[in-house]
Formats: structure tokens, C-alpha cells, sequence
């Protein structure tokens, strides 16, 4: 609830911040992780609706010691979801993110003795992100971010195992059993996108159009698998067919 969240949050010395958004603009639907690895839109609830302060030393300090975080400014709904995950503690609201971070408090803080399981290390979060647009549908969404996380997918967690390329190129619309085969084309037009070509940056990685099949795909697991990333990446062009 509004007040147990509240207090958790208080019991660890962190600020409070109540507000209420308007109904005109709030998103009627929540991504929520379940225990198979995939996340579900599903209609968002009251409760659901609270925004807090950053989360406390708590949360960071337990997704820290259990090796779910490497440093304290990396991205942090990827690591509770990895954590949440791993403790099979699912369903978790991966979105909107203030209700990931609220959960992640609620359920820590309920337990703060508790050992947990340690990062496994082979867990990758991946987010879909569209090519913009959503502004037709904020009604029927509730507000526009809604409506574009929507039209671009549910957000899951997957192995990071030898076929994870495949995996996320597949969900992401890159590669199909029809028109779109190609895995080797597929990473490059996957590059090219804005949003990846960025994450690469941020993590210091070079992908050069001379290397081979085998070293792009090898690079781009990396980046999968990076904690320096939010896990947001963008989807396929939409057209009938990549090539």
C-alpha cells in the first residue's frame, strides 16, 4: 500500500514525497515480471500510483553485496529485476519505474536480515523501445509514454546462454523464420539504430562493419549483458521486411 511503502521508506531514513497526478494524464497500464522470465502489460492499479524519493541506502546496499549491482550509480531497475529474478520473488512492476524501486524497498526491508541468492551472473534485461509515436493513443493508454512502451513490447529477462543474440533479436523484430534470416545482417541493422548505436558507446564498445560474424555476435552479448546499461533497446524498423 501507499502508507507501507511510505514507511519503509521513512525506516530507512529517506525522504518522502506524496503527489497524485492527474487522471487526464496518468498511465492506466503497468509492465509487471513473472516468474518465467517475461513481463505482462496489465492494467495498473491505484495503489500502484506513488512516487517516492531516490531509493535508500538499504535497497543499494543489499543489490551491492549480493553482486547485483557493481557500483552504486549503475542502473538500477535492471538490477532488482535480476534480483527479484533470481530469489523468486516475481511478480515485480518493471514499469513504471517508481513502483519497481517502491517494491524493491517493500520487500527488502520486510526481511532485512534475510540471506539472499547471489547474482547467478548470467541474467539480461531487455526493454523494447520503439521508434516514437504514441501520441494518437495516450487516451486509451493514459499518457503517451504508456502508449509507446506498449506498442513496443513486454520487457523480459533472459539467459545469457549461447543462443541469447538469437533470443533478443527475435524479440526485438530483427529476425523471423521468413524474410529476415540473416542473424549476421541482422546485428547490423541492429547497430544502426539510434538508441543501440548509443548504449554501445556508453559501455566503450566498437563495432567495426570488417568483423566477422562470429565477433559481432560476440560483442553484442557483451552489451547485452553489460550492468552499465539500462537494458533499453530499440526495435526493429517497422516495414515489412529489414532487407
Amino acid at each position: 500500500t501507499h502508507f507501507g511503502v511510505a514507511r519503509a521508506h521513512e525506516m530507512a531514513h529517506a525522504e518522502v514525497v506524496w503527489y497524485r497526478r492527474s487522471s487526464e494524464n496518468r498511465c492506466k497500464y503497468k509492465a509487471v515480471l513473472h516468474s518465467d522470465g517475461l513481463g505482462r502489460w496489465e492494467p495498473i492499479k491505484e495503489d500502484d500510483i506513488l512516487t517516492a524519493s531516490p531509493p535508500s541506502d538499504l535497497v543499494v546496499d543489499v543489490l551491492l553485496r549480493y553482486s547485483y549491482l557493481s557500483h552504486a550509480d549503475e542502473p538500477l531497475v535492471p538490477a532488482i529485476a535480476k534480483f527479484f529474478h533470481a530469489n523468486l520473488l516475481t511478480p515485480l512492476t518493471l514499469w513504471p519505474e517508481q513502483c519497481t524501486r517502491n517494491e524493491a524497498m517493500l520487500k527488502i526491508s520486510s526481511d532485512p536480515e534475510r540471506i539472499w541468492r547471489t547474482n547467478p551472473q548470467n541474467l539480461v534485461y531487455v526493454v523494447p523501445r520503439g521508434q516514437g509515436g504514441g501520441a494518437g493513443n495516450a487516451g486509451k493508454y493514459g499518457s503517451r509514454a504508456c502508449a509507446q512502451r506498449m506498442r513496443a513490447g513486454e520487457p523480459f529477462i533472459a539467459v545469457n546462454s549461447r543462443d541469447l543474440v538469437e533470443v533478443v533479436l527475435r524479440r526485438l523484430g530483427y529476425v523471423d523464420d521468413v524474410l529476415n534470416t540473416d542473424v549476421e545482417e541482422a546485428i547490423d541493422i541492429f547497430w544502426s539504430m539510434g538508441t543501440n548505436k548509443s548504449n554501445l558507446n556508453q559501455i566503450g564498445l566498437e563495432v567495426s562493419p570488417f568483423l566477422d560474424a562470429d565477433c559481432k555476435g560476440l560483442l553484442l552479448r557483451l552489451a547485452l549483458g553489460s550492468p552499465r546499461v539500462s537494458g533499453a533497446w530499440q526495435t526493429a524498423p517497422k516495414c515489412s521486411s529489414l532487407r
